[in-house]
């Protein structure tokens, strides 16, 4: 009977998160512009926080909030609007000049008329780059309006939002578990974002030095797109860079400017991201890399490159629901990469964990002896 009941309640799960998954996939167009309106709640009630502190007017505060991010927002969408019809237009001058230059490097070894260099060029087209490049930035500001539309919603509920929760949670030690919960989420939502901002402005600034300095085309866009793609753990900060260096190569027809590049990009990616950035939001966020790795392939299936962005913060969120139950927190002894040792129960975490991976070599090695 309990074997039976606990078949049917994983069955259950499953079908469950099948469904939830599924409208997911298929209201993207409503549901992702309110998980960044939610996140971006986060960080204007941080802000606001900050600016209470420093100035103790409340309204004060707000009018420097809202002007802050009015600001961020013109810059970002000035940069935009300036940068990227004027590289689509050009990005036919850039194909040729690439294909000149690699078509000359190509003729010293003899290999112009190899089969496979010739079908190489199918699928390098500069236009169709650019012109997706274009477009996912169109797209991604298309959720602009319906974001501040949740946006002000979710500012105006939160005003009440804890009176609801005491009303409606009569049970004390229920409710201060609700509290903690939601004081978590925030407080680590808000330790991400303010890490992840630093150090994406920072490297961003860092390689727009260098893009100045040389004259490279569109070196505040690219910064920006750099800033942008940072979000992304692993391989698309290298990606961000690649679109530079190459057009380095390619407006200066000079390997000389396109190495100082690959040299000092190299330099600032290997510091920032794997040194300074796993020390700094890994250890604060408590979660796996592998877990990073795969709910970012697991997000960009469903919501693509904006999934992608959302990965973290949303595994964040869904890590410390789950290590708050008894019946959820193995899961979230999976997702974790170490228990926050000021919270006092690191060692008990350790002999969870230590414990659940002894019953799953177990459950492995008995498989594997049956078969």
């Amino acid at each position: 009977m309990n074997k039976g009941n606990t078949l049917l309640n994983i069955n259950m799960a499953i079908i469950s998160l099948v469904i939830v998954f599924y409208i997911l996939y298929i209201w993207d167009s409503f549901i992702i512009p309110f998980v960044i309106a939610f996140l971006l709640a986060f960080s204007l009630i941080s802000t606001y926080t900050f600016f209470i502190k420093i100035i103790k007017y409340k309204f004060l505060a707000f009018v420097l909030n809202i002007m802050l991010y009015s600001i961020i927002f013109w810059v970002m969408y000035k940069i935009i609007n300036s940068n990227i019809q004027d590289i689509v237009s050009k990005a036919w001058f850039y194909q040729d000049q690439f294909r000149f230059l690699i078509d000359k490097s190509v003729a010293r070894f003899g290999l112009e008329e190899w089969e496979f260099y010739q079908k190489l060029w199918s699928y390098i087209n500069f236009q169709d780059i650019f012109t997706n490049m274009a477009t996912l930035v169109t797209n991604m500001l298309g959720y602009i309006g319906t974001t501040l539309f949740y946006l002000i919603f979710i500012l105006l509920e939160y005003k009440f939002f804890n009176k609801k929760v005491t009303l409606m949670v009569e049970n004390e030690e229920k409710r201060r578990k609700v509290f903690e919960i939601i004081n978590k989420i925030k407080k680590d939502i808000k330790t991400y974002f303010t890490i992840k901002i630093f150090i994406s402005f920072c490297s961003a600034t860092m390689y727009y030095i260098v893009m100045r300095t040389i004259g490279l085309d569109f070196a505040m866009f690219w910064a920006f797109l750099i800033f942008i793609l940072n979000f992304i753990p692993n391989i698309w900060s290298i990606i961000a860079i690649f679109f530079p260096m190459v057009l380095s190569l390619i407006q200066f027809d000079n390997f000389s400017y396109f190495f100082v590049m690959v040299a000092t990009f190299v330099s600032i990616e290997m510091v920032m991201w794997n040194i300074v950035e796993p020390k700094l939001t890994w250890n604060k966020l408590n979660l796996s890399p592998l877990v990073i790795l795969l709910s970012l392939v697991f997000w960009w299936s469903i919501w693509g490159i904006v999934g992608m962005l959302l990965s973290v913060p949303i595994m964040v969120i869904i890590n410390i629901i789950l290590s708050k139950f008894d019946e959820t927190k193995p899961i979230a002894i999976l997702l974790s990469e170490k228990w926050d040792v000021k919270s006092g129960v690191d060692l008990e975490f350790t002999k969870n964990k230590i414990k659940l991976m002894q019953k799953i070599e177990e459950m492995l090695a008995k498989k594997s002896v049956n078969k």
